[in-house]
């Protein structure tokens, strides 16, 4: 805003100039909006929808895990997805199991598991990939799926049948990407369809209450023609050759380098992200209704594109959470990651920072040692995002989206419960609207996407109206 000089002899026409900008401003506020439910299909019942991606066992050394799993506890997680490395706990075909690491301080999935399910945290065991006694040399997979049922038997026996620690596995990660689908054995979409049907036939056999999670396709915006898949077409395929019924989840990591309502171009194709969720629904038709869990989704705060800054990996996250969890196929989803990576040759104790690896700064967490939950500066915009939304939803249903970015690129959804209700509001659109709500409530107050207060409404005759200023920063009305 310009600045008016403030010279003694010109107040009037400082005052002229005052009340021309007050006009324009009232100007650009659309007339209110009194939101009306948006017809869309009845989301399902997601009481625990907020997941990360932690892998404790694997990425935290033992002295530091029940101080991770405190800060894991702090931001509200309600899943944690901890993959079982094959390659860790067994070494030789028809060897041993060991499931108490390597002395390392690492993949200790026996202590990492039973820690978390004792701090009252689900986990999603991911079971990856090919054997140690094939590494490099990725043979097809008649040369192990024998073993691979041996080792989804003995895992899903212990976590599952025996402790009853674990009730939901993932089989594989990102089959449709060269490193972990064609460069490790899964040469055709075949040879997936294969391993989840062998997978499937052991983790039922080991525990008959198992729940079997299709491996997390890659929403890869790269095209490799020859080695990786579009997502889209490599979940048709599976389909057609009779994979969906091998599983009884759908899985996706369907990044999105863009602000969550925004267009990109994945494969030639520019869409949203919940295009691409209408499209699997839209493949549901062909091969059964599955409903889906996105098993990994984030934004990374690398210097360098695709990053973007702490406070916009924040507000992301919750427009993205929001904007999933409102689609009717979607029931969890998992952020990716905990904290930042570093090398995975660097010492723990000396953690690299490359500001422009994108790989390194996805995390909640910044990188650093001691994992100290009194560092100042530990907790990135993000933790307090995640730990503001899992406060104020947790344990409610979404009952309705009130407004869906069609009227001034307003968004508005109705969360509640017996006793609880809260409306979620943000805009991506360049007008600040006036949104009109009935709430039968003498007041309500406005926080937030922070959980701090922002103002305290007084209703007049059972309504409030709210203005959602701040572009793209989510508001949480409570009604009181």
């Amino acid at each position: 805003m310009p600045r008016v000089p403030p010279h003694q002899g010109h107040r009037l026409r400082q005052s002229a100039v005052w009340l021309v900008l007050c006009l324009v401003l009232l100007s650009s506020f659309a007339q209110p909006i009194p939101p009306a439910p948006v017809a869309i299909a009845q989301a399902p019942v997601a009481q625990q929808p907020f997941g990360l991606v932690a892998a404790l066992a694997n990425r935290v050394r033992a002295d530091e895990r029940d101080v991770a799993i405190q800060l894991l506890q702090e931001a509200g997680v309600q899943w944690q997805r901890e993959e079982i490395l094959w390659d860790r706990v067994q070494q030789e075909p028809g060897g041993e199991f060991v499931w108490t690491g390597d002395g390392s301080g690492f993949y200790e999935y026996d202590q990492a598991i039973g820690a978390q399910v004792a701090a009252g945290i689900k986990v999603l065991g991911l079971l990856t990939y090919n054997p140690a006694w094939f590494k490099s040399k990725n043979p097809p997979p008649e040369a192990w799926i024998d073993d691979w049922y041996a080792y989804v038997y003995a895992t899903v026996r212990r976590y599952g049948a025996e402790r009853g620690w674990i009730t939901h596995w993932e089989l594989w990660n990102e089959p449709n990407v060269r490193e972990s689908g064609y460069e490790s054995g899964l040469y055709e979409v075949k040879d997936f369809v294969r391993l989840l049907a062998v997978g499937h036939a052991a983790a039922r056999a080991a525990d008959p209450n198992a729940r079997i999670i299709m491996g997390g396709m890659s929403g890869q915006t790269d095209t490799d023609k020859q080695f990786s898949y579009d997502w889209l077409a490599y979940m048709e395929q599976v389909g057609a050759l009779g994979g969906w019924a091998y599983v009884d989840i759908l899985a996706l990591h369907p990044y999105h380098p863009a602000p969550p309502e925004g267009y990109i171009t994945r494969f030639g194709r520019s869409v949203t992200l919940l295009d691409e969720l209408d499209t699997l629904q839209a493949m549901m038709q062909r091969y059964g209704p599955k409903p889906v869990w996105i098993t990994e989704f984030g934004y990374t705060t690398s210097s360098i594109a695709p990053g973007v800054s702490e406070l916009d990996q924040a507000l992301f996250l919750l427009r993205a959470y929001l904007l999933m969890l409102a689609h009717p196929t979607v029931e969890t989803v998992f952020w990716y990651d905990f904290r930042n990576d570093t090398l995975p040759t660097a010492a723990y104790e000396q953690p690299v920072y490359d500001s422009r690896n994108y790989e390194f700064h996805y995390g909640l967490l910044r990188r650093a040692f001691p994992l100290d939950p009194l560092q100042p500066d530990l907790r990135k915009p993000a933790f307090i995002a995640y730990r503001t939304i899992t406060q104020i939803l947790a344990g409610l249903e979404l009952a309705q989206v009130l407004l869906d970015g069609t009227a001034h690129g307003t968004y508005m959804h109705r969360y509640r419960s017996d006793t609880r209700r809260v409306d979620v509001l943000w805009r991506v659109g360049d007008t600040v609207p006036v949104v009109q709500v009935g709430c039968e409530c003498r007041t309500a107050r406005v926080l937030h996407w922070d959980g701090s207060l922002r103002e305290r409404i007084v209703a007049v005759d059972g309504t409030v109206q709210v203005r959602p200023w701040d572009l793209g920063a989510p508001l949480y009305v409570v009604y009181e």
